[in-house]
């Protein structure tokens, strides 16, 4: 690898500043989402730049995402995963562009009962965004399109996307769940704290929920 972790980190902490910015001149200047936004569950600038079209391309698809963008302790390692199946002539054809698919479950990390997930992944060559946009978007045109575009996620972010942004009523069960789901698995911090807050700006109708961070700026 011609380049380190440490230089990843700075690359990778940059990219999440753009997406900072982004999305709040999105927010500023046009707060309406598309349909495919508000099935995705997010603006198109809340995600990192490398993976923006790549990602509405795989939902397109038919393909359901759930994390994309730089990812965990590898230099430059780009990772793409959702509740998703790969074909074995797509699996083929995308290991050609040294891609890495493989299923994973949250059980693996002492999670019950959790969903098959698989995840997408290459190391970059350079630690340049644009290099690395040009891979994800050759990758995504490698998928078979499936019938019909992948199904609405109903993760709390999108949930609160869609009230916020959709005009959309918010299920309190969605936050109820997730709030369950920290306490049982002793997760804190972070956002975590301003749960108890979210909950009461949305009781009284308040859609305007960027004062408690959300969405994730």
């Amino acid at each position: 690898m011609a380049y380190s972790m440490e230089e990843s980190d700075e690359l990778r902490a940059a990219t999440h500043r753009q997406v900072k910015r982004d999305t709040i001149a999105r927010i500023e200047n046009n707060p309406l989402p598309t349909r495919e936004e508000l099935r995705i569950g997010m603006f198109y600038e809340m995600l990192e730049p490398q993976v923006r079209n790549a990602v509405f391309v795989m939902n397109r698809k038919g393909y359901r995402t759930s994390s994309s963008g730089f990812w965990g302790r590898i230099p430059g390692l780009q990772h793409i995963d959702g509740r998703f199946r790969v074909s074995a002539g797509d699996r083929e054809q995308l290991a050609s562009f040294g891609v890495r698919i493989y299923p994973h479950r949250l059980n693996s990390m002492g999670f019950q009962n959790a969903p098959r997930f698989t995840y997408v992944e290459f190391e970059a060559p350079v630690l340049d965004l644009e290099t690395m946009r040009k891979r994800w978007d050759e990758i995504a045109v490698i998928f078979t399109a499936r019938k019909r575009p992948a199904r609405r996620r109903k993760t709390l972010d999108a949930c609160l996307f869609r009230y916020q942004f959709g005009g959309e009523p918010f299920d309190m069960r969605v936050l109820e769940r997730f709030v369950q789901f920290l306490e049982s698995h002793g997760m804190r911090g972070g956002k975590t704290k301003q749960l108890p807050l979210l909950r009461e700006a949305i009781l009284r109708g308040d859609r305007n929920l960027l004062p408690l961070g959300f969405p994730n700026l």
